[in-house]
């Protein structure tokens, strides 16, 4: 998968007017040492002073304008970029998403932030610097023919000295996203388990880990950092060079005019300032590169493999389920059977069931065989049309930072359905507008699961699997949503812990035996076994 294209949409505009505006300066600073070299000969040039004047204010204009779209054309780069990612990375299945959440931050934020400074950074200095540098050397070999030949000798050398350290440059931008993102993994992942770090005295053990990754980040950017100043500053090298010939070879020899020395040394010093300028956009576009290869091998790995014919589910219909053939785990036996829709069925807790969970979430692939849900192939299925009518609620379902009410979003048609269910599952509207912290830490257990399950169900799920052990466990909430089920007549599969007097209710079933079940024929809407085939 290929990032999206900087010359697409509204940036296409905004990149045309940055060319055209760099274009102008570097005309612009042309004219300004043309101007300079007719007012040192001119007799006359009061107007000719009022002209270089103007074209200096028309240079600062300009430049103030480039970096304007400049900026606007990196931002909108980067949101594109970052919307991207976080389209790709987060909504991948979990076979396929990303393992460490500090490499997936890394990504969205460092990563994506250098493909910006391409954009507003290294584009701009291409377009400008490049001009001048084409133009000022074109103008010394027009009026001092030896030192405009000379100066684009020493331009050469400049330019094939960076084409050297390309390959070099680029592998240590690279190893650079390579380390930073160890660290960044190492991060997240300890922040996230700080508890037990505290817990089992880890801090110092952890801290000289962390010391370790920021080394081998450390060495990489040292390396490349020498790199890039012996780049940049090569260019003071060829400039002083430059200098000691023209004062050499031509102002001692008597060839150049003494009046002549200013233009031709302010015109040099503005063409090594443009390689300088130009090594600068060569660094940008070097991690750009490196981080577009990074960002696009994350996404290709985050991108499920495209089935061979996709369909839809029908929304707000209970959902009947089959299992062809379906082996769950690598020691459990294929079994072949299906759920009625409307079933309200219970499944022990147990490995095969978890998995079972995660396959028709569409989060993992089932070993073998194949999933339908309502006569269409699980694997056919877009994960925007099983997340729309498949609901899951595990250990994995979280609230977001804001309010209960944001976290309860719904249209001014379903709020009379969000009213029966805050009635229904005894929960105040006064307290909608109260804060939730990240991740609704802030929030008592059962007040948390209460939550979760009325996010689920105005979804108004088809098929709604609860695997949260809090809710499970949870018996006057679990009664509740049998209540509610019964009323609406969704497929529910609850897989955990109940109690017995939930349990009766409850089609109750154990995944392991299901492979030996043969055909069995039970009251509507209850499970029903299929024989294997």
């Amino acid at each position: 998968m290929k990032l999206v294209p900087i010359f697409s949409g509204s940036r296409q505009y905004w990149l045309l007017t940055l060319i055209g505006v760099g274009v102008s300066i570097a005309i612009a600073n042309i004219t300004g040492v043309l101007l300079l070299k007719t007012l040192w000969q001119s007799s006359s040039f009061t107007h000719l002073v009022f002209g270089f004047v103007a074209i200096g204010i028309l240079v600062f204009a300009l430049s103030v304008l480039e970096a304007y779209c400049a900026e606007r054309l990196g931002q909108n780069y980067v949101k594109a970029i970052r919307c991207q990612l976080y389209q790709g990375l987060v909504g991948a299945p979990s076979y396929l998403a990303p393992k460490r959440v500090g490499v997936v931050m890394s990504r969205m934020i460092t990563d994506s932030n250098q493909i910006k400074n391409w954009a507003s950074i290294g584009i701009p200095k291409l377009t400008i610097h490049s001009i001048s540098a084409i133009g000022l050397t074109v103008f010394l070999c027009l009026h001092w023919g030896k030192i405009g030949w000379l100066a684009t000798g020493f331009s050469i050398i400049y330019l094939l000295s960076m084409a050297t350290l390309t390959p070099k440059m680029y592998q240590i931008a690279l190893e650079i996203r390579r380390d930073r993102g160890r660290l960044s993994g190492f991060l997240g992942e300890s922040i996230i388990a700080s508890q037990t770090v505290n817990q089992f005295n880890l801090l110092n053990r952890e801290t000289r880990r962390l010391a370790r990754h920021n080394d081998r980040l450390a060495n990489s950017s040292v390396t490349q950092a020498f790199l890039t100043a012996a780049s940049k500053h090569f260019s003071h090298l060829i400039s002083q060079v430059m200098t000691l010939c023209v004062l050499v070879l031509f102002l001692w020899e008597n060839t150049l005019p003494n009046q002549e020395l200013a233009v031709v040394m302010l015109t040099l010093g503005l063409l090594f300032n443009s390689l300088k300028q130009l090594n600068t956009s060569w660094v940008y576009a070097i991690t750009f590169y490196a981080a577009k290869l990074r960002l696009e091998l994350a996404l290709n790995n985050a991108a499920p493999r495209k089935p061979a014919k996709e369909t839809k589910l029908t929304s707000k219909y209970s959902h009947a389920i089959q299992l062809k053939r379906v082996q769950l785990t690598e020691d459990s036996a294929p079994i072949s059977q299906s759920i009625a829709p409307g079933s309200a069925i219970h499944i022990p807790i147990s490995e095969p069931s978890e998995r079972l969970v995660e396959i028709l979430s569409k989060h993992q692939l089932p070993i073998s065989g194949r999933v339908t849900v309502s006569g269409r192939r699980l694997d056919w299925l877009s994960r925007q049309s099983v997340n729309k009518s498949i609901i899951t609620l595990s250990r994995a379902s979280y609230l977001l930072r804001g309010t209960m009410k944001s976290n309860l979003r719904v249209s001014e048609e379903n709020l009379n359905f969000l009213h029966s269910l805050l009635a229904h599952f005894e929960l105040s509207e006064e307290h909608l507008n109260e804060t939730i912290s990240e991740l609704g830490r802030n929030l008592p257990s059962l007040q948390y699961a209460r939550l979760l399950v009325i996010q689920a169900l105005l979804r108004q799920p088809g098929l709604l699997i609860i695997s949260h052990p809090d809710i499970c466990a949870n018996s006057e909430l679990m009664d509740k949503v049998l209540i509610w089920q019964e009323k609406v007549r969704f497929t529910l599969l609850v897989v955990g812990h109940v109690s017995s007097h939930l349990s009766e209710r409850l089609q109750d079933i154990d995944i392991k035996e299901l492979k030996s079940i043969k055909t069995e024929h039970t009251e509507p809407g209850f499970f029903t076994a299929m024989e294997k085939k």
